[in-house]
């Protein structure tokens, strides 16, 4: 992320972290996996979610949309990995983005540095 990234300070809707933590946690996770061929083809760029999916401030609320938007972008990308030490027993794209509407934990371990 450069210091100019318009909002990589915003945050991902139902989580309590900004885009750029997020991001970085993810592919972070990703380089470390030996489970993951080609690792870098699968890491997320700084511009894979737009800033309508995303809220400007941590106190704004998450709309279902914009939860919607972030989920199906980010956890249909995600989920396609050998997933099981990230996501535990979840086991399909439609249970991680069921979980995460309803603000439940997704991860299985705090990949997030946040408890999450």
């Amino acid at each position: 992320f450069s210091d100019n990234h318009q909002y990589k300070d915003y945050c991902v809707p139902g989580m309590d972290v900004t885009w750029e933590e997020f991001c970085n946690a993810i592919n972070e996770y990703i380089r470390n996996d030996e489970s993951i061929l080609n690792s870098e083809d699968k890491q997320m760029g700084v511009y894979f979610v737009d800033q309508k999916s995303l809220r400007k401030e941590k106190t704004d609320v998450a709309t279902d949309e914009q939860k919607k938007e972030f989920a199906y972008k980010v956890w249909d990308d995600v989920t396609k990995m050998d997933h099981k030490d990230l996501f535990g027993d979840i086991k399909s794209l439609d249970e991680a983005i069921e979980k995460f509407m309803n603000d439940e934990q997704v991860f299985a371990k705090d990949i997030l540095g946040k408890g999450e």
